[in-house]
């Protein structure tokens, strides 16, 4: 794996400790840039750190820089990745979303596909560089924050005033080339719900879902909209709650807990569809006269969207402080039509937001870097073809100053963002011998 017998570091080793880094953008990445730059520091490329700190999150971005010439040509992964969730759902690895595993040509653990692995394919590929001229200035990139709004990219774009002629964007394309994936919309909504009348017998009713990345909420089972459809159906839904789901943008919620008053209708619609119990203790019950009206509207809303148009809830919860239901959804859309148009706002009864837009991307440049691309693929066994993309992903940004691809190992629909992720060894050693080809072409000088 990773070229074996190369000279340089372990690469499988290096795997397995990456993986074993907490680097979740909620946590922060400083411990892997830590054990990168250890790496690094048999490389001939200088190395510099560039803080980030943005919503909340806090981050570096390190930066890897070599050689000049007519052409800047850059690498990018982000180090960041979600949440695991729940680790008892890491069956492969033993409950253990940090413990990489190997097993049947797969290796399994929380960014063995998305993406901190495409890293060290990157750093392999640049070990038979080491004492060679550069033809071209080159930048290894590897960003923070990419799962929490592409904080990281937009850090370093807003810091870098320099050239830049061709950026490879690293993401798990099952090794095609991405040139084409969706905006992204991020929404937030405020019900307002004061607080309603402590009940005497209450019950936690808990909705069990399947995780998936929100761009292709079809793959997951959604808890919140499980829970939020079943209760706004009934005749006479509960007059006061409290909800609690999911915990981040980019996540179809495997898990929504709703605390209600008991009663027979409630009981009886969610037989052999969610886990009840008997709640016990104090819980900041709402009021929820707002929250039907809003959350009918909205499914309404969501049917006049392009089915093109991917919408889900992502964060439900009650809020103490603001005396309001909060909910979050994402949404992924084609081109730059807009997926939740702002006079929707005035239509659903709730204070409605934008958290954030990203663009799409589409890249049709057919610039020397590109056939170079083209080539290296060729050379190292694979036969270079255009797909679309679902999510979105860093390149929207680069692809914004220069021509950008997307391109990395591992399947993304169905694994990222989800329990037993994993990447192929084979895919990971290809990843190695088509970077290395792609450098060839790009950056390294010719010998003589």
């Amino acid at each position: 794996m990773g070229g074996s017998g190369m000279s340089g570091f372990d690469f499988r080793e290096a795997c397995r400790r990456a993986i074993s880094i907490d680097s979740t953008s909620s946590h922060g990445n400083d411990e892997y840039v830590e054990f990168l730059k250890g790496i690094l520091d048999k490389f001939d490329l200088k190395v510099r750190t560039e803080p980030v700190d943005a919503d909340g999150y806090r981050g570096v971005n390190l930066i890897a820089e070599k050689g000049g010439g007519p052409d800047v040509i850059l690498f990018d992964t982000h180090l960041d990745t979600v949440s695991p969730g729940d680790p008892a759902r890491w069956t492969e690895t033993g409950g253990d979303p940090f413990r990489a595993t190997v097993r049947d040509g797969n290796i399994y653990g929380l960014g063995t596909a998305d993406v901190k692995l495409d890293f060290l394919c990157k750093l392999k590929a640049l070990e038979p560089t080491v004492g060679k001229r550069f033809c071209n200035r080159f930048i290894l990139l590897g960003t923070f924050g990419e799962e929490v709004g592409l904080i990281g990219a937009r850090a370093f774009l807003a810091n870098y005033t320099g050239q830049l002629d061709f950026a490879l964007v690293g993401e798990p394309t099952s090794l095609k080339l991405v040139n084409r994936h969706k905006g992204r919309g991020c929404y937030a909504f405020k019900v307002a719900a004061p607080p309603a009348q402590a009940a005497s017998d209450l019950v936690k009713v808990e909705f069990s879902g399947k995780a998936a990345h929100s761009s292709t909420p079809h793959k997951g089972v959604n808890a919140i909209e499980q829970a939020l459809d079943l209760m706004a159906g009934l005749d006479v839904p509960p007059d006061r709650l409290h909800i609690d789901g999911g915990h981040l943008l980019n996540i179809i919620p495997d898990r929504c807990v709703v605390v209600a008053p008991r009663s027979a209708a409630l009981l009886a619609a969610v037989r052999g569809r969610a886990v009840v119990s008997t709640h016990a203790g104090r819980v900041d019950l709402r009021d929820t006269s707002g929250l039907w009206p809003f959350w009918r509207a909205l499914r309404e809303e969501r049917r006049q969207i392009s089915p093109e148009t991917s919408w889900a809830c992502v964060t439900a919860r009650t809020s103490a402080d603001e005396n309001a239901f909060i909910f979050e959804f994402d949404s992924r859309y084609w081109e730059e039509a807009e997926s939740f148009p702002e006079a929707a706002f005035a239509r659903v009864p709730a204070a409605g937001r934008v958290i954030r837009k990203d663009a799409s991307f589409f890249e049709t440049s057919s610039a020397w870097h590109v056939e170079s691309v083209f080539g290296a693929l060729r050379e190292s066994g694979i036969e270079p073809e255009y797909v679309t993309k679902m999510g979105s992903t860093e390149a929207a940004l680069f692809g914004q100053r220069c021509t950008a691809l997307v391109f990395g190992p591992g399947q993304s629909e169905g694994n990222i963002h989800s329990p037993n992720e994993h990447n192929r060894l084979a895919d990971l050693d290809t990843a190695i011998r088509a970077y290395e080809a792609i450098l060839r072409r790009l950056v390294v000088a010719p010998a003589g």
